[in-house]
C-alpha cells in the first residue's frame, strides 16, 4: 500500500509535491498499489518513486520525471507521457514482489510517450500496443519480449536497444534508428520499416512477412540468409551496377534498348563522382543512392526514383527530371539548370542549389523548368530561383523566406501557408548569361497563384503579376508591392499593414475586411474594387483612379469614397435609389423587441408602402450597449421625415435629441397611451426648441394608428406640409456676405 503521508502531499497538487521532494531529497516516495487514474501530474517529480501496481491509466504525466522509478505492474494505459523522463525506469515484473502483486509487466496500452526519454529503461515484457513512441529516446533500452503491436515508433531512437523476441507486428517504424539494435527473433510482420536505419543491427531469425523495407539502410546487418534475401530485394542489383560502372553512355543505352521491360535497380548504390553525362536513367530506382559530385548533365532521369538520394554537388545541367521523385533528396550545391516539370521534391534539401536563369545554346532552354513540380514543405530559404518556371507548382508549406525569385513564373502555383517573408520577387533587367546581351524586362508571374494564408511579410513583390491570385488571409505586412498588378485578386482578411501599394492595379480586387493600417495606396487604380470593413488607420491614400482603363481619368483621395462616387457616376439606378430615398424614405425609430411593439412596426411599414413610401427601420434593441447617433443621423439625412416611437423609451431619446438638433426635417413622435400615457420630458423640450419636431401623435390601439385616413392625415400630410414649410423658409433666408479687413500689424516696440 502507498504511504498515506506521501499520498496526502500528492493530493495537494504537483507544486506542493515538488516542493516536498526538494526539501526531502533522501525520501523515496511510495505510491504503490494506489489508484491515480486520470491524475494531473504534469511536471511532477516522481524520480525513484515506488509505483508498483499503481493505476496511472489516463493520467497526464507530460514532462514528468519518472527516472529510476519502479513501475512494475503499473497500469499506464492511455496515459500521456509526452516528454516524460523514464530513464532507467523499471516497468517490468522484477520489482513486483515488494508488494506481493501478480507477475505482470506494466501495461502502457495506447499510452502517449511522444519524445519521452526512456534511455536505458528496463521494459522487458512491457505491454505497449497502440502506444505512441514517436521521437522517443529508447537508447540502450531493454524491450525483450515487449508487446509493441501497432505502436508508433516513427523517428524513435533505438540505438543499442534489445528487442529480442519483441512483437512489432503492424508497428510504424518509419525513419526509426535501430543502429546496433538486437532484433533477433523479433516479429516484424506487416511492420513499416521504410527509411529506418538498421546499420549494424542483428536480425537473426526475425520474421519479415509483408514487411516494408523500402529505403531501409542496412549496412553490416547480422542475419541468416533468409532474412538477408528479403533485404536484398530492396538493394541495388549488382548486375545493373556492374553494367553502368563498366560501360559508357552508348553501351548502357544499348543494354536499355535490349531490355525494355527491365527497370534498373540502383538503390543505395555508390555512384559518387561518376560521369553519367547524357545517360538514360529514366524510371531507374536510385533511391538513397550516393550521387554526390556525379556528372548527370544532359541525363534522362524522367520518372526516376531519387528519393533520399545524395546529390550534393552533382551536375544536373540540362537533365530531364520530368516526373522524378526527389523527395527528401539532398540537392545542396547542385546545378539544377534542368527540366524538373512534375517532379516531386517534398522535403528536399536545396540550400546553395543553382537553378536561376541561364542560357543554354544547345537546346534553347534558358531557365530551370519546375512546372507542376511538388515542392510542398521544401526548404528553399535564400535559394536563388531567378527566372525559374514554377507555374502550377505545389509550394504549399514551403519555406521561401529570403529566396530570390525575380522573374520567376509562379502562375497558378499553390503557395498555401508558404513562408515568403523577405523573399525578393521584384522585376529585374535580365542580362544574358554568356553574352551580356540585354534579354528583356522580366516580371515575377504569380497569376492565379494560391497564396492563401501565406507569409509574405517584408517580401519584395514590386511589379509582380498577381492577377486573379488568392491572397486570402495572407500576411503582407511591410511588403513592397509598388507597381504590382492585383487585378481581380482576392485579398479578403489579408494583412497589408505598412505595405507599399503605390501605383498598384487593384481593379476588381476584393478587399473585404482587409487591414491597410499604415499602408500606402497612393496612385492605385481602384475601378470596381470591393472595400468593405477595411481597416485604414493612418493609411496614405490620394490620387486613386476610379475610372476604367481607356476612359477619362477620375481620381479621389479616399478608397471608400471612391467606391461611392464611381457608383454614382456609372449607375443610374443608384442615383435613382438615392433620389427615391430622399423623396420617399421614412425613417422609423424605436425599440421593437416587445411583440406588441413589433406588430405596430410591421403594420406601419406595410401601410407606408401602400402610400408609395420607403420605410427604413432602426431598432434600438439590437444591440443595446452602443451609441448609434452617427448612424441615425446618416439615415435621417437621407430621409423625407422621421417617425419616432417613444412608447417606453430607453436610449431612443439620446439619438433623437442629437438628430433633431442637427437636421431640419419633420420628426413625428408616436406613443401608445394604453402603455405609456405621458411622453418623456426631453421630448417636450425638443418640441419647444425645434418646430420641426411635431406634436406627439397619441393612440390607444394599433387599428386607430393604422387607419388609412388617420395615417394620411396625422402623419403623412403633416410631415409633407412641414417639409414644404422648411424648404420655403430655407429658400427665403437672406444671404449675407461679410468681408473682414485684415488687422494691421503693430510695429515692433
Amino acid at each position: 500500500m502507498a504511504n498515506p503521508e506521501h499520498l496526502e502531499i500528492l493530493e495537494q497538487g504537483v507544486e506542493k509535491w515538488n516542493e516536498w521532494r526538494r526539501t526531502n531529497p533522501d525520501t523515496i516516495p511510495d505510491l504503490g498499489m494506489e489508484n491515480l487514474s486520470d491524475a494531473a501530474l504534469t511536471n511532477a517529480n516522481l524520480s525513484g518513486a515506488i509505483l508498483i501496481n499503481t493505476n496511472l491509466s489516463g493520467a497526464d504525466l507530460t514532462d514528468a520525471d519518472l527516472s529510476n522509478a519502479n513501475l512494475g505492474s503499473a497500469i499506464l494505459s492511455s496515459a500521456n507521457l509526452t516528454n516524460a523522463n523514464l530513464a532507467n525506469a523499471n516497468l517490468t515484473k522484477s520489482g513486483v514482489g515488494l508488494h506481493g502483486a501478480g507477475s505482470y509487466s506494466a501495461n502502457l496500452n495506447s499510452a502517449d510517450l511522444t519524445n519521452a526519454n526512456l534511455n536505458s529503461a528496463d521494459l522487458t515484457g512491457v505491454n505497449l500496443p497502440n502506444a505512441n513512441l514517436s521521437g522517443a529516446n529508447l537508447t540502450d533500452a531493454n524491450l525483450t519480449e515487449a508487446n509493441l503491436t501497432e505502436a508508433n515508433l516513427t523517428e524513435a531512437n533505438l540505438t543499442n536497444a534489445n528487442l529480442t523476441n519483441a512483437n512489432l507486428s503492424n508497428a510504424n517504424l518509419n525513419t526509426a534508428n535501430f543502429t546496433n539494435a538486437n532484433l533477433s527473433r523479433a516479429n516484424l510482420t506487416n511492420a513499416d520499416l521504410g527509411s529506418a536505419n538498421l546499420n549494424n543491427a542483428r536480425l537473426s531469425d526475425a520474421i519479415l512477412l509483408n514487411t516494408n523495407l523500402k529505403y531501409v539502410q542496412f549496412i553490416n546487418i547480422e542475419a541468416n540468409p533468409e532474412v538477408l534475401e528479403e533485404f536484398q530485394k530492396f538493394n541495388f542489383n549488382p548486375e545493373h551496377l556492374k553494367i553502368i560502372m563498366n560501360s559508357g553512355e552508348v553501351q548502357w543505352g544499348e543494354w536499355r534498348k535490349a531490355n525494355p521491360g527491365v527497370q534498373p535497380v540502383l538503390c543505395q548504390a555508390n555512384l559518387s563522382g561518376t560521369n553519367l553525362n547524357g545517360i538514360d536513367l529514366s524510371n531507374t530506382d536510385l533511391s538513397r543512392a550516393d550521387l554526390s559530385n556525379t556528372d548527370l548533365s544532359g541525363a534522362d532521369l524522367s520518372g526516376a526514383d531519387l528519393s533520399y538520394a545524395n546529390l550534393n554537388g552533382a551536375n544536373l545541367r540540362s537533365a530531364n527530371l520530368n516526373g522524378a521523385d526527389l523527395s527528401h533528396a539532398d540537392l545542396s550545391h547542385t546545378n539544377l539548370h534542368a527540366n524538373l516539370s512534375n517532379a516531386k521534391l517534398t522535403f528536399a534539401k536545396l540550400s546553395g542549389a543553382e537553378m536561376y536563369y541561364f542560357s543554354n545554346r544547345d537546346d534553347g532552354t534558358n531557365h530551370t523548368t519546375m512546372q507542376k513540380a511538388d515542392l510542398s514543405n521544401t526548404d528553399l530559404s535564400h535559394v536563388n530561383m531567378k527566372g525559374v518556371d514554377l507555374s502550377g507548382a505545389d509550394l504549399s508549406g514551403a519555406n521561401l523566406s529570403g529566396a530570390y525569385l525575380s522573374g520567376a513564373n509562379l502562375s497558378k502555383a499553390k503557395l498555401t501557408l508558404a513562408n515568403l517573408s523577405g523573399a525578393q520577387l521584384t522585376n529585374y533587367l535580365l542580362v544574358d548569361f554568356y553574352t551580356d546581351h540585354e534579354y528583356g524586362n522580366m516580371i515575377t508571374n504569380l497569376r492565379e497563384a494560391d497564396l492563401s494564408g501565406s507569409n509574405l511579410s517584408d517580401a519584395d513583390l514590386s511589379g509582380a503579376i498577381l492577377k486573379d491570385a488568392n491572397l486570402t488571409s495572407a500576411n503582407l505586412k511591410n511588403a513592397k508591392l509598388s507597381g504590382a498588378n492585383l487585378y481581380n485578386a482576392d485579398l479578403i482578411k489579408s494583412d497589408l499593414t505598412g505595405a507599399d501599394l503605390t501605383d498598384v492595379n487593384l481593379s476588381l480586387a476584393d478587399l473585404v475586411e482587409t487591414n491597410l493600417t499604415d499602408a500606402t495606396i497612393t496612385g492605385c487604380r481602384i475601378y470596381g474594387t470591393s472595400a468593405w470593413n477595411v481597416a485604414m488607420n493612418n493609411t496614405a491614400q490620394k490620387d486613386l483612379v476610379i475610372s476604367k482603363e481607356g476612359e477619362p481619368v477620375v481620381t479621389v483621395d479616399n478608397l471608400e469614397v471612391g467606391q461611392f462616387i464611381y457608383l454614382m457616376l456609372n449607375n443610374t439606378k443608384i442615383r435613382d435609389v438615392i433620389n427615391t430615398i430622399t423623396s420617399k424614405g421614412v425613417l422609423i425609430l424605436g425599440r421593437f423587441a416587445d411583440p406588441q411593439r413589433k406588430a405596430v412596426l410591421d403594420g406601419l411599414r406595410d401601410k407606408l408602402r401602400e402610400f408609395d413610401l420607403l420605410p427604413i427601420v432602426f431598432d434600438f434593441d439590437r444591440p443595446t450597449d452602443k451609441d448609434y447617433t452617427e448612424t441615425v443621423q446618416t439615415l435621417a439625412g437621407m430621409s423625407m421625415f422621421v417617425i419616432a416611437d417613444v412608447t417606453n423609451p430607453k436610449s431612443t431619446p439620446l439619438e433623437l435629441e442629437a438628430t433633431a438638433k442637427q437636421f431640419k426635417i419633420p420628426f413625428i413622435p408616436i406613443i401608445d397611451i394604453s402603455v405609456d400615457p405621458r411622453p418623456f420630458a426631453m421630448l417636450v423640450d425638443l418640441q419647444k426648441s425645434f418646430h420641426w419636431v411635431l406634436p406627439t401623435l397619441s393612440y390607444e390601439s394599433k387599428e386607430d394608428l393604422l387607419d388609412d385616413e388617420n395615417l394620411k392625415t396625422y402623419i403623412i400630410d403633416r410631415a409633407v406640409a412641414k417639409r414644404e414649410e422648411l424648404r420655403t423658409a430655407k429658400s427665403q433666408e437672406p444671404e449675407i456676405i461679410l468681408i473682414r479687413k485684415k488687422s494691421a500689424v503693430a510695429p515692433p516696440s
